[in-house]
């Protein structure tokens, strides 16, 4: 952020944008709705962060990237019925596209094509023995 701020926040093209930090400043402290909602998406990111820990360290990282799959259907159904966006089918054939690349990453499904897809031997992630430390 503050290398956008420094190459394209202090211009005059990019004065009272995205990048000015300054100007973001100000809002935050004069808008208390501003204030109030970076600090629950804050909370929120935090939130999600350490759950997907818990979901990783406890089943797996697949289930994880599920659950973050379904996070961003989520975020874009509340998104809706606050009228923050519209409804576009596009975004539907987007999500499903997001979906199908989660499950061929986890080999949940396979791609129709088998030239794609190279076998990948099943190793296992950790030995079986208890690991010492030295």
């Amino acid at each position: 952020m503050i290398i956008l701020h420094l190459a394209v926040g202090r211009t005059d093209a990019g004065r009272n944008g995205y990048f000015d930090m300054r100007e973001g400043w100000r809002e935050i402290t004069e808008y208390r709705a501003i204030a109030v909602t970076s600090i629950l998406i804050m909370i929120s990111i935090g939130g999600f962060n350490f759950f997907g820990l818990s979901i990783t360290r406890s089943v797996s990282a697949t289930a994880r990237s599920i659950i973050d799959t379904c996070r961003t259907l989520f975020i874009w159904i509340v998104s809706l019925g606050l009228g923050w966006e519209t409804f576009k089918w596009l975004q539907i054939v987007g999500f499903a596209l997001l979906v199908y690349g989660t499950f061929l990453f986890n080999d949940i499904v396979r791609p129709p094509l088998k030239a794609c897809a190279k076998r990948r031997r099943a190793e296992p992630l950790l030995p079986e023995a208890p690991i010492e430390h030295n």
